[in-house]
C-alpha cells in the first residue's frame, strides 16, 4: 500500500471520528432554536430567557448548541450592556469669589469653565464628613446676569458608606455656574468648596429584562435570619423572583415618605433549604435538611430629599453580575431611631445574556443546558465574534425547555465500604481468627511453670 493511500485512510478515519455525534447525555434540558430570519448577518443571537438560568447550575457556562447533524455548534456568551449612561470626560472649573453669608448660613463660589460646555451633571466636592447639605445652582453666560438652574439639589456624605457629590442639571452650555451650599444641621461656619467639575451624560438603554416578582414579604417571621442581619431597628423586605441563578442587575424600591436617608444591606440565595450529607459513627451517612445561608450582595444608602418643590432621590440599587446570581433577595433597611418607611413596592431587573453563533442556511439548532460538570468551551469564534457582531445579528428565540431524552443521570457510587460490606466483614473476621490462632500458638511455646522449677 502506497504512502498516499495510507495518508488518505488516516484522514478518512480522523474525519469519521470528528463527525461522530456529540454526547449530550449529561445535559438535562433542551430547547429548539428558532431563527427569526435568514442567517445573512454576521451572527445569530439568542436572548436567553430566565428559564435557562433556572435550569443551569453554573451561570449558563453549561449552555451548548447542537446542530441537526449531531455536532456541537461553536458559540460565545456575551452579557448585555449594564450602564444606563454614556459618559463624557469631566471638565474642571476654575473657582472664583468664594464667600460665606452667615445670615443665610451658606457658602458660595463661582465656577468658570472657561467657555461654553454642554453639561447635564455637576460634581461638587466640599469639606467635612457626615453631612446633608442643600445646594442652589444659578447659571450665567456673562458672569453678571444670573438665573436659577436648580434649587433642590443635595450633597450627602457618610464616611465609608456613601458620598453623593453629583447633582443632575437641565442640559445647558452656560460658561458660569454660581453654587450656593447651605449649612447642614451640624455645620458651623464656612464650608470649603474645593472642586467643581461637570460632564454631559447621554442616556443609553441598558440590556436589562424585567423580573416578575412572585412574592413580596414585609418583615417576615424568620427562623433563619442571618446573625448579623437581625435586629429590631430595621425593615426587612423579602423578594421571591421565581427562578434561580438570575443575574440581578437592578433593584428599585418605592416608599411614600418625602424625606429620608437610610442604609441598606442586600443578601441573596437560591434555595430556602439545603440537603446535606454527613458521615455517622460506625459507617454510613445521615441526610439532613438545613436552612440555606444568605450571601452578602451589596450595601449602600437610599434617600429622598424634598425641598423648594424639587426632589433629589436615589432609590435604585445597581448591581454587577459578579455580585451573585439569585432567586431570593433579602433587603434590610436600617431605621435607627426613626419610624419605619412606608414601603409600597419593588421592581427587579436582570442582565440580559446573549448566545452568539454563526448560523448556517438550512441548518436547525437546539440548545442544551443543565450540566453541572460542564466547563466553558473554547472556540475560535471567541476571538473574532465581536468583529462579526458589527455586521449585525439575525435574531433567534428559544422554544419551550423540555427534558433531554438523551439525558442519563450518573448515579453517584456508594462508598467502597457500603458496596463491599460482606467482603469487608469477611476479611475482618478472617484477620481476627488469624490473630487468635497466632496468639494460641505463641502461648503453647511458652515454657510452663513446672519446667522452670
Amino acid at each position: 500500500m502506497s504512502k498516499a493511500m495510507i495518508l488518505m485512510a488516516l484522514c478518512a478515519l480522523a474525519q469519521a471520528a470528528w463527525a461522530e455525534p456529540a454526547d449530550t447525555s449529561a445535559w438535562q434540558k433542551t430547547a429548539a432554536v428558532e431563527l427569526q430570519g435568514p442567517p445573512d448577518r454576521g451572527l445569530a443571537r439568542i436572548d436567553l430567557p430566565g428559564e435557562v438560568f433556572d435550569a443551569s447550575s453554573s451561570g449558563v457556562t453549561d449552555v451548548r448548541l447542537l446542530d441537526d447533524g449531531g455536532a456541537w455548534a461553536p458559540h460565545v456568551l456575551r452579557p448585555g450592556r449594564t450602564a444606563a449612561h454614556e459618559e463624557s470626560t469631566r471638565e474642571n472649573a476654575r473657582l472664583l469669589n468664594a464667600t460665606f453669608d452667615p445670615d443665610a448660613a451658606l457658602s458660595r463660589v463661582t465656577a468658570d469653565f472657561g467657555k461654553k460646555i454642554l453639561k447635564n451633571e455637576i460634581f461638587i466636592d466640599s469639606s467635612g464628613d457626615n453631612f446633608r447639605r442643600r445646594v442652589l445652582i444659578e447659571a450665567s453666560a456673562d458672569g453678571e446676569t444670573w438665573q436659577v438652574l436648580r434649587q433642590g439639589g443635595w450633597l450627602f456624605r457618610i464616611p465609608g458608606l456613601f458620598d453623593k457629590q453629583r447633582i443632575d442639571l437641565p442640559a445647558n452650555d452656560f460658561r458660569y455656574l454660581r453654587i450656593s451650599v447651605f449649612n447642614g444641621q451640624d455645620d458651623k461656619g464656612k464650608i470649603d468648596i474645593t472642586r467643581v467639575s461637570a460632564r454631559n451624560s447621554r442616556a443609553v438603554e441598558p440590556d436589562l429584562a424585567p423580573v416578575p416578582i412572585q412574592q413580596t414579604t414585609l418583615n417576615p417571621r424568620e427562623q433563619d435570619a442571618p446573625q448579623d442581619g437581625a435586629n429590631d431597628k430595621q425593615t426587612v423586605i423579602l423578594l421571591d423572583c421565581g427562578l434561580q441563578n438570575l443575574p440581578i442587575a437592578r433593584i428599585a424600591l418605592a416608599f411614600d415618605d418625602k424625606n429620608f436617608a437610610r442604609a441598606y444591606t442586600i443578601r441573596g440565595r437560591n434555595k430556602v433549604t439545603d440537603d446535606i450529607v454527613e458521615p455517622v459513627e460506625g459507617g454510613g451517612v445521615r441526610r439532613r435538611t438545613v436552612a440555606a445561608p444568605w450571601n452578602f450582595v451589596a450595601a449602600g444608602m437610599i434617600h429622598r430629599f424634598t425641598a423648594a418643590g424639587d426632589v433629589d432621590q436615589s432609590l435604585e440599587v445597581p448591581l454587577m453580575p459578579s455580585q451573585g446570581h439569585y432567586r431570593f433577595l433579602r433587603i434590610e433597611i436600617a431605621n435607627g431611631d426613626n419610624a419605619p418607611l412606608t414601603f409600597t413596592g419593588a421592581t427587579v431587573q436582570r442582565l440580559k445574556v446573549f448566545v452568539l453563533f454563526q448560523a448556517k442556511s438550512g441548518r436547525q439548532y437546539r440548545l442544551l443546558v443543565g450540566n453541572a460538570a460542564a466547563v466553558t468551551p473554547e472556540y475560535d469564534l471567541e476571538h473574532y465574534a465581536d468583529k462579526l457582531a458589527k455586521e449585525g445579528f439575525t435574531e433567534a428565540r428559544l422554544g419551550a425547555l423540555s427534558d433531554n431524552p438523551q439525558y442519563h443521570k450518573k448515579e453517584r457510587p456508594a462508598p467502597w465500604s457500603e458496596r463491599y460490606k460482606v467482603l469487608l466483614w469477611g476479611v475482618l473476621i478472617a484477620v481476627g481468627l488469624a490473630l487468635l490462632i497466632l496468639i494460641a500458638m505463641r502461648l503453647k511455646r511458652l515454657p510452663s511453670v513446672d519446667d522452670n522449677q
